[in-house]
């Protein structure tokens, strides 16, 4: 992921076509403070229920709509980044960065009746790119695990109503939902569908001649929260008099906490919903209160004169997290840190996975008496330090000895070498066979000396030949193509020419690659039986043939690449033996210099990347290096002069370079050296330069 991302919020609403209808979007800035945004923006989810088929048009803000008929408000879920490819998502681009766990609630605006969720025909709430509505990578997290669900249902107590992961609490008017692994330039869209109510509120002391009804969604990721836009509807008078309720936040306020409500109005006497109390991960808020009206469950009646109600916050108590192995580990293998959280806090557990393997050990897999993991191993911080126990258990495989049944000599099973067992990714080395008998020649195992032992049984082949004289081929390698260096991911080629010097035919030839790296093609006159071993059925006297193999350049290249192809064994009819010496056939090429660039943090850091700009100054080389604290990326480069750039956020400051006297300053890299830079940086103040966004809401009325 990428620093940069791109935050906005959209909620809008429907209503009968028999009121003012025109169609206008709402944007408000919202400060990003996270690498995640939540963004709810303009679509309606298609196809609706066919009870809710009836003719709809958006609204614009601030109209009177019907009472008694329904009002539909769309929330809309985007998200929109900088992956570390440098593509910025937008409605026709997707980039290669997603979401975690997105929390979104909408609290009802006080007096409308909530009836149903507007849904797909299938019940499925799932992501589409905004591009053309195709699938995409995100879903409504479905809680509920009612597959053949095909409505929303209530419980018992008649406070709750669910549909595949989408809640609407009736007691605090709350709509809430889950959104999980939202892709960058896609969308989610849910729709909550209410009716109103008369104009006059029975429950109130007086009669109404107006409603006011004003709303606004709430989403959460990590240490993010935000605010959508706020809308509003009424029904009633145009022009009576009004008095305003104001939200405001007293002490200190943490920076990634969203914007107070905005303000909504109301005549005297109407009764007036408290707004949702906000959630800010690491922080008590202490809730909604006034001196200006008495609040009752949660909602209080507009007196004759402005409302103020003000919140605070107050920082929670973190607790940690920790890892511990039961039982023997995986040489090499590292635990996770200890980390703190806040309670409540959603925790992702180490990236390791039950069943990967790790030098020769398989995973079982992450437990706690603490908590209780998800299918996403996820788990919701408690109010206590929390102990993830895992555990190991080897793996190993066998390598077996065989001969082909073409020759064999007498009791040729006691020569085979014993049977032995590796873990994967062990070395194995091949071994000889137990002795040679009088008369015969053993020609060598198919396979190649050494290979890195694969998670199953592994079968080794090999064959005999009776003596009787003695042949020597030659063998001969280069390099298709003549560039002057290679770079990682470079394919390089390779023709290895065998020639027959015997006056008489040869066959089952066997050519080998020595280099791990080097893979034969396929071609004509010869078969590959493994990725380092090509046997050629017959070659006639003096004759030639050209075999093929590829070479892909690795990150660990460098300097001078050699790499040999030889003759492992061959056969003739006349029972003559290949001559016992090397056949080797040996060529070599250049790697490109590497730079390496790392990453340091003096003092505050919270969690930023950093870009680096590697531009040839005589070449046309140009790429992009994305850093965290304390990382480091190799990039490999043609000797030449290149230009090296920090790209510095705004909230920090270069302390010191190695490697380089100044920021943007030319490198001269030379053949076969390599070179490291560190940038260190210190923390100076938290800005706004990489984060951005908007918040948009709206809402919609069908009848």
């Amino acid at each position: 992921m990428n620093h940069k991302i791109k935050s906005k919020i959209t909620n809008y609403f429907l209503a009968d076509t028999k009121s003012k209808k025109t169609k206008l979007g709402l944007i408000i800035l919202g400060v990003m403070a996270t690498i995640l945004a939540i963004i709810f923006g303009k679509n309606i989810l298609s196809p609706l229920k066919p009870q809710f088929r009836s003719i709809l048009s958006t609204l614009e803000n601030d109209v009177e709509v019907q009472p008694k008929s329904e009002l539909i408000y769309y929330l809309n879920i985007s998200y929109d980044g900088v992956d570390k490819n440098g593509v910025q998502s937008s409605d026709t681009t997707i980039s290669e960065i997603t979401s975690g766990t997105i929390f979104i609630e909408d609290k009802i605006p006080e007096g409308l009746i909530f009836i149903d969720f507007v849904t797909t025909n299938d019940g499925s709430i799932g992501a589409v790119k905004r591009s053309d509505g195709s699938l995409c990578t995100g879903k409504v997290v479905d809680d509920t695990n009612e597959e053949s669900m095909s409505e929303g249902v209530w419980n018992e107590e008649q406070t709750e109503y669910t549909y595949h992961g989408l809640h609407y609490n009736a007691e605090n008017r709350t709509v809430s939902f889950q959104v999980k692994n939202l892709k960058a330039g896609c969308k989610l869209t849910v729709g909550i569908i209410t009716k109103t109510p008369p104009i006059d509120d029975s429950t109130t002391p007086e009669k109404e001649t107006r409603r006011d009804f004003y709303n606004f969604a709430s989403a959460r990721e990590r240490t993010l929260t935000i605010n959508s836009n706020t809308v509003h509807v009424f029904m009633g008078e145009d022009e009576p008099t009004i008095y305003n309720v104001i939200y405001e936040y007293t002490g200190t306020v943490p920076e990634n906490a969203p914007l107070a409500p905005s303000t909504s109005s109301y005549i005297k006497g109407a009764k007036v919903g408290v707004a949702s109390s906000v959630e800010v991960e690491g922080y008590a808020f202490s809730g909604w209160e006034t001196t200006d009206a008495t609040i009752s469950n949660n909602s209080f009646y507009m007196p004759e004169q402005d409302v103020t109600l003000r919140g605070s916050f107050t920082p929670k108590n973190k607790n940690s997290v920790s890892y511990t192995i039961e039982g023997t580990a995986p040489e090499g293998y590292v635990l996770p840190r200890t980390k703190e959280y806040p309670p409540g806090t959603v925790v992702n557990v180490d990236s390791l996975k039950e069943g990967d393997i790790i030098n020769g050990y398989r995973f079982l897999g992450w437990a706690s008496e603490d908590i209780t993991i998800s299918e996403d191993r996820d788990f919701t911080m408690p109010a206590s330090n929390v102990t993830l126990v895992g555990r190991f258990e080897e793996v190993t495989y066998h390598v077996t000895y065989q001969f082909y049944d073409g020759v064999l000599p007498p009791n040729a099973g006691d020569y085979l070498p014993a049977q032995k067992s590796y873990k994967p990714g062990d070395i194995v080395t091949i071994e000889d066979v137990l002795r040679e008998p009088v008369g015969y020649k053993f020609l060598g195992w198919y396979k190649e000396e050494e290979f890195e032992m694969p998670e199953e049984d592994v079968i080794i082949y090999g064959e005999w030949q009776i003596l009787a004289g003695t042949f020597e081929p030659t063998i001969s390698k280069t390099v298709i193509g003549n560039n002057n260096y290679y770079r990682v991911g470079d394919v390089i080629r390779f023709k290895i020419t065998i020639t027959n010097t015997a006056d008489f035919p040869i066959k089952n030839i066997m050519v080998k690659e020595d280099n791990d790296n080097t893979t034969f093609e396929l071609g004509e006159g010869y078969e590959v039986t493994s990725d380092h071993i090509a046997t050629i059925e017959s070659l006639a006297t003096n004759e030639s043939i050209d075999l093929y193999a590829s070479y892909t350049v690795l990150k660990t290249d460098h300097g001078t690449i050699y790499n040999t192809a030889e003759i492992k064994g061959a056969l003739a009819d006349n029972n003559y033996q290949l001559e016992d010496k090397e056949y080797k056939g040996t060529t070599s090429f250049k790697i490109q210099s590497q730079i390496k660039i790392c990453k340091q943090i003096d003092g505050l850091y919270n969690d930023n990347k950093f870009q680096f700009h590697i531009t040839g100054v005589s070449n046309h080389f140009d790429t992009w290096v994305v850093l965290e604290k304390d990382e480091c990326e190799t990039i490999y480069v043609d000797p030449s002069t290149y230009k090296i750039t920090e790209i510095v956020p705004q909230e920090y400051t270069i302390k010191s370079i190695t490697g380089l006297t100044s920021n943007g300053e030319n490198l001269l890299v030379e053949e076969n050296n390599n070179y490291i830079i560190t940038f260190t940086n210190e923390f100076v103040k938290k800005g706004f330069f990489h984060s951005f966004g908007r918040v948009e809401n709206k809402v919609v009325q069908g009848g």
